[in-house]
This record gives structure tokens, sequence and C-alpha cells, in this order.
């Protein structure tokens, strides 16, 4: 039975068990699996196709949920992932336990990883999907029976050369399988690759070096020390300066394809609009109101500027359902006239929650005095927010 306690680093192998290091490492393997199956495709898809984008972007709020394909993907995905890292929960436990029969545990396990796709309410559904995490938490941290008995390898420390430096600090060591880091620098599996060779440096680095273990440390710490402090530099100028292309591409593009940037305005309206059709009971416009509906008790619970803020959305609503129609709308007066017609309704007795009570000529005054710059930005929005007027009491239900 002792035999049974043999470590075994062999990704697919259920025999014998892992430590933390190991189980750490075949977690980020499941990690670079995902990124390469669904993470990096579904990131190019969206930024190739804005239709999957806002489609996806509706039913998440509208309903709170992805739409079927791609919970059904997701779902897959996920079974994949436990399927290839069935092998290391099995040893992880055993580990951890010391026991060699782990059938319920392991069960246990896998039952509660799946639980996060089951159908639920958002609420119950969001603690479902934080058990897996916890999960994994407890198989990385929790000290094995087994192998905590083990002496320790001077080699298992982890390496931030290596991490910082991936296939740069790989040539220079003769670890070529660091050369991975290439293709992952394009996927969302780069981050997971650069602390698996973090963890597993020195292990790949000390089996092809002449030195002794006390000069070995000594070379790695100077390549570590040399990495970390130029290889953050080299990324953040890396990004600036792509960042600046990519905005200055996507300019360009723009100004060759206007139909684009209409097509993503168009979105980003629908997406706005969606949103605040989930906030809202009901909307309802008439000729003299632009209405809206809300749970009074909801209403109640919002703090000042949540009040605020909710009113702010339902003009948003009317700007871009009344007012992108509108030709003649040029100013802030015009717009409060407008405002005015906005009313937040108790969906319990229509009673009046908010809404927009305002002289225009004083926003005419106070808006030519800000002009001439009489008064400052912060004392004219000040005054403009006056304006409105909210039921702090409303009736409840």
């Amino acid at each position: 039975m002792s035999n049974n306690f043999e470590e075994n680093n062999k990704f697919f192998n259920t025999d014998g068990t892992i430590n933390r290091r190991t189980f750490i490492t075949n977690l980020l393997i499941t990690e670079i699996f995902e990124a390469l199956v669904y993470s990096t495709p579904m990131l190019i898809l969206l930024i190739i196709n804005p239709d999957i984008t806002s489609s996806i972007m509706k039913s998440a709020i509208q309903t709170g949920m992805f739409p079927r394909w791609l919970a059904i993907y997701c779902f897959v995905v996920w079974i994949m992932k436990i399927g290839l890292l069935y092998p290391s929960i099995v040893k992880r436990i055993r580990d951890i336990t010391g026991n060699y029969d782990n059938t319920n545990w392991v069960f246990a396990v896998l039952a509660f990883s799946v639980m996060a796709f089951l159908p639920a309410p958002p609420a119950i559904r969001q603690i479902l999907s934080s058990v897996p995490f916890v999960i994994a938490i407890c198989l990385m941290v929790l000290k094995g029976r087994i192998s905590g008995e083990r002496p320790k390898s001077e080699i298992f420390k982890f390496n931030w050369g290596a991490m910082f430096g991936t296939w740069i600090w790989g040539v220079i060591n003769k670890s070529y399988i660091t050369l991975l880091s290439i293709p992952l620098f394009f996927t969302t599996g780069f981050i997971p690759f650069m602390i698996i060779c973090g963890i597993k440096g020195n292990e790949w680095a000390y089996k092809n070096s002449e030195k002794t273990l006390e000069d070995f440390h000594k070379s790695q710490s100077k390549q570590a020390a040399a990495f970390s402090a130029i290889i953050p530099v080299v990324f953040i100028l890396f990004l600036f300066f792509g960042s600046i292309t990519g905005l200055i591409a996507f300019g360009k593009y723009l100004k060759k394809n206007p139909e684009a940037l209409k097509k993503l305005e168009n979105y980003s309206q629908e997406l706005i609009k969606s949103s605040t059709e989930t906030r809202f009971s009901k909307i309802k416009f008439t000729e003299n109101e632009y209405q809206f509906y809300m749970n009074p008790v909801e209403w109640s619970k919002l703090p000042q500027y949540g009040k605020l803020n909710t009113f702010h959305i339902a003009e948003n609503y009317v700007i871009l359902s009344v007012f992108k129609e509108n030709k003649d709308i040029k100013d802030l007066i015009t717009y409060a006239k407008e405002y005015r017609k906005i009313k937040i309704y108790s969906t319990f007795n229509n009673e009046i929650l908010a809404e927009f009570h305002f002289n225009e000529q004083k926003i005419k005054d106070l808006t030519e005095k800000y002009k001439k710059r009489e008064i400052p930005a912060k004392e004219y929005w000040k005054s403009i927010n006056q304006g409105y007027k909210f039921n702090e009491h409303p009736t409840l239900p």
C-alpha cells in the first residue's frame, strides 16, 4: 500500500500523490487549455463580430444569463477542464487525507464543481459559481499529510527571472520549453504560462546546469533581479506605444468606414436602452409625459445619489429614444423643457417618486453666468441639481 503514496507527477495518471506545487502547475495547464479553446476564440469572435457582442450583452442585461449557445459552450469547456484535472484532484485529495480510497471526497468535489452551472436565481447562482473557486483554493493551500513529511528540495523555489523573462530566460538557461510563451503571448494563456515558468524554472534550468547548487542559486538571483527590473518597464512601454498605435489605426479605420462608427454607436445605444428597460418595471411615453415606473420599496432603499443617478438613466433613455430625432434641440434650456416631462412613478399606487421641476429662465440665467465665468462649474451644476425633486418617503405596499 505504501507504493500508492509515492509521488506521481504524470498528468493523466491517478496513482500516487502530488504536492501543492504540482497541483497548482496542473491547474494552470488547464487554464491554458481554457484560454486556447474558449477565452481567446471568444475574444476574437467578439472583436470581429459586434453583432454577437450586442446579443450577449443584451441577454445578460435582460435575463441575467448568457445566450443558450454560449452557456452550453461554457459548460462543455468546464466539463473538459474538470476531466483534465480529475487525476490531479484524486492525487491531491489522497495527499491531503493520507488515505488511498477517497471516492466520496472526489465525488463531492466534482459534484460541487458542476454546481456552478445549475439553473438558479442570480443570487444563488453567484454563490454556486464561487464554490469551485473555493475548492481549488483549498486544494492549493492545504498541507498534505504525505508530501508534508517529505524533505523539501532546494531546487523547488519560485524563479522570478523565469516568470518575467519566459523564453529569453529559457534560451539563456537552455530551457527551451519556455519558447511556448511566444505563441501563447497572443492568447489569454500567456499569464498562466508565465506563472508555470516561475514555478518550474529552477527545475528546468538545473537539469542543464553544471554549476553547484549554491552557484546555481546565485546565478538565478542575478537573472531574477535583471529580468524583474527590465521586463516590466519594457512591457509598460510596449503597452503604451501599442495602445497609441492601436488607437491611431482604429481612428483611421473609422475615418475610412464611417458606417462602422455609426454601427458601433447603435450597439452602444441599444445596450443602454436595454439596461434601462430592465431597471424600470414599465416605461410609457405619452404626448405630455415620459413615464417610468419603479417599485417604491427599491426606490426607498436608494441613497440620494442613487435616486439622482436613476433619474439620469431615465434622461439618457429619453435622449436616445426621442431627442435624436428632434433637430431643434440645441441647448440645455430646451432639454430642461423636455426633462420636465420625465416622471418616475410608483408601481404600487402611481405616486410620483421623482421629477425635474425647474424654471427655464433660472437655467438661462445660470447658463449665461457660467458662460461668462461668473460662477464656477461646481456651483452651476449644484444649482441645476436642485431642480430634481425626489419623494423620500413613498407609500410602500
